[in-house]
């Protein structure tokens, strides 16, 4: 009588322990199919991430040509006050044509300046741009290196699990 307890014992033993193997690799596989969707959430982000940087890019390029533009304008602008200013100097102008040349003049330096302070911004943003679109990049290649160790290590976890349900179906003929 006790032979027959300690052999089902025995056996329920090694059964608990089949489970719980088993488990424990399915709960592998889950996991590791776990982590290959969220690497690729992570290559799909990147890839977004890095689209919106380049479109930022362009729009920078395109701000800062206009910006040059209009700076190239004030500056022209500023330079032909500068000329008025002169003239009217020199041809004795009345004080009032004086004044209101010199404010003009004030005015187109000011407008200049700002512009040129625009431009500054620009490029400073499209470096920015540049410097986001390098670390998307390098953050893809490490997310998409990622997936690729994952994925292979699923396959392993899988052919792992279906080599022990085989050796356990071996093992275990009639269950």
């Amino acid at each position: 009588m006790n032979k027959q307890i300690i052999r089902s014992m025995a056996l329920t033993a090694l059964a608990t322990g089949l489970i719980l193997n088993s488990a424990r690799a399915e709960s592998g596989v889950n996991s590791e199919t776990a982590q290959v969707k969220k690497d690729s959430a992570d290559v799909r982000n990147d890839r977004k991430d890095v689209h919106n940087a380049d479109h930022a890019l362009k729009g920078d390029k395109h701000k800062l040509k206009r910006d040059k533009r209009d700076a190239g304008a004030a500056h022209e602008k500023r330079e032909a006050a500068e000329d008025s200013l002169a003239k009217s100097k020199k041809d004795g102008s009345d004080n009032h044509e004086v004044t209101r040349n010199e404010v003009a003049v004030a005015k187109d330096k000011h407008t200049e300046a700002a512009e040129n302070r625009e431009v500054r911004a620009d490029k400073r943003d499209i470096a920015e741009d540049k410097a986001d679109i390098k670390r998307d990049e390098k953050d893809l290649k490490k997310d998409k290196k990622d997936q690729n160790k994952d994925k292979s290590d699923l396959k392993r976890e899988k052919k792992e699990a279906k080599d022990e349900a085989a050796q356990k179906q071996n093992d275990n003929p009639g269950h």
